[in-house]
């Protein structure tokens, strides 16, 4: 992970957001727990920050308390049509980013939606599953 790290810092980017901490909510053939989890993102953030990367959280909103005090920003997929926006807003409360992809909001509901998490600082895209240059976002 160090020299993924490195070739991301090295590129130019500035954060990096580890996917699939949902690991041990889906069947991996291994027996991994949230703990696990929460400890392997503590140690990702480590190294993260000591290249000088932020680091965010990728969906799992069930691990929210543990991770947002050590991570600085999080992603979402689908919250708002999933229910699970508001699992995540300490990030917001503490002056971080809440990043929120949709991609199951159909087009006539999609300013209901950003109403819904206009007031709790979320920034919300919109996009279809193929992640092609199409989309849109709240104003």
């Amino acid at each position: 992970m160090a020299a993924r790290f490195a070739a991301c810092r090295d590129l130019g980017f500035a954060a990096i957001e580890p996917d699939n901490m949902d690991v041990h909510d889906n069947d991996s053939g291994f027996d991994i727990g949230a703990a696990d989890v929460v400890a392997y993102v503590l140690a990702l953030a480590d190294l993260a920050h000591g290249m000088g990367l932020s680091i965010g959280q990728k969906n799992v909103p069930d691990l929210t308390l543990a991770l947002e005090p050590h991570l600085d920003f999080v992603i979402t997929e689908d919250c708002y049509a999933d229910g699970w926006c508001n699992d995540v807003l300490d990030y917001a409360r503490h002056g971080k980013a809440v990043l929120a992809a949709e991609y199951d909001v159909a087009e006539g509901s999609q300013d209901r939606a950003c109403g819904a998490v206009e007031q709790a600082g979320v920034s919300m895209i919109f996009k279809d599953q193929d992640l092609d240059a199409s989309g849109s976002s709240c104003p």
